[in-house]
């Protein structure tokens, strides 16, 4: 099952990440040219922040169930390699920052009346997301993870 999720989750990434880029430069573009926020704009911020849901959830149960480095870590097994603690602390908790960030901004999005503020509040928070996933995607292992 390990192998299973952690494929699941490393090729869920790049769909997420697509859709979290593509919403970002539409969100900054209306932002700045102050077009109407329109049907393209409600798809592709529903789309990142639901994968990103998705992610998190693949995320999670990789690592309350299946990683070793997750489980080595929260055994209080602090064994001086790195990934343990990429993988045990860095990795999750920026990830349930992003994905918080996301899912707020998007909130805020419906919630706002006016499309610039619709704009605004997705570019700035899928800004920040989109760097907190960036800053804690483990670079290190590859960009593709096969079975």
């Amino acid at each position: 099952m390990y192998a299973f999720f952690l494929f699941l989750h490393s090729w869920l990434r790049w769909l997420l990440l697509l859709f979290l880029v593509i919403s970002t430069c539409l969100a900054w573009q209306g932002w700045l040219t102050k077009r109407i926020y329109n049907k393209l704009d409600r798809i592709t911020v529903s789309a990142a922040t639901g994968l990103s849901h998705s992610q998190f959830l693949i995320g999670f149960t990789l690592y309350l169930a299946y990683s070793p480095y997750s489980i080595t870590y929260l055994k209080g097994g602090d064994t001086g390699d790195y990934q343990v603690w990429f993988f045990g602390f860095f990795h999750i908790l920026m990830m349930i920052a992003a994905v918080w960030v996301m899912s707020v901004g998007s909130s805020l999005a419906k919630r706002a009346e006016i499309d610039q503020q619709k704009f605004k509040f997705v570019a700035i928070s899928f800004s920040i997301a989109l760097l907190l996933i960036l800053a804690a995607v483990p670079w290190f292992r590859g960009l593709f993870k096969f079975w």
